[in-house]
């Protein structure tokens, strides 16, 4: 079973390699948000496309370990996380697979919390965008005011537009 433990770790630090990958396209995404380069954010996410099925094959992996485990050593599949896995592995495999385990959960945490970030990025970089659409397109003729100071009446004709929305 000390091949199997091997192939094990093998998998996880692959896994946290990718995923570390990942922490560091978020944070280049992050940055390209912030500094609205939206073709170098698209080139991101293309490149996050492509981990994301390099990490979705890596844990297809992992998961078949974690399958062959359980049926090796009797346990329920359905039930079987990595944590289990550790706390029933041997008394000389724990230390290793403990500290694996407990990195990539690190990673992830990291990578969650760069997520939510960028979330809320990109839908405050929308809002602006949506605002600055409605001042151009006069949707909302409350910030117009007279020469005089008052506030404009809307007239019945039609708003003049700078952009074509009719596609």
């Amino acid at each position: 079973m000390g091949a199997f433990y091997e192939t094990l770790r093998d998998l996880l630090t692959r896994e946290r390699v990718l995923y570390e990958q990942a922490v560091e396209l978020s944070r280049s995404k992050k940055e390209a948000v912030m500094n609205n380069k939206v073709a170098e954010v698209d080139v991101l996410i293309r490149s996050e496309q492509r981990l994301i099925n390099d990490l979705q094959a890596a844990e297809s992996k992992r998961l078949a370990c974690l399958q062959d485990f359980a049926a090796h050593s009797g346990r329920d599949p359905a039930g079987m996380t990595l944590a289990g896995m550790v706390e029933a592995a041997p008394e000389n495999e724990r230390a290793s697979l403990a500290e694996i385990h407990g990195a990539l959960r690190s990673t992830l945490e990291t990578l969650l919390a760069l997520n939510e970030e960028n979330r809320v990025l990109v839908e405050s970089q929308l809002q602006y965008t949506q605002y600055m659409l409605s001042v151009l397109t006069d949707e909302d003729a409350t910030h117009t005011y007279s020469s005089r100071g008052g506030e404009k009446t809307k007239t019945a004709e039609p708003p003049q537009r700078t952009m074509d929305f009719s596609i």
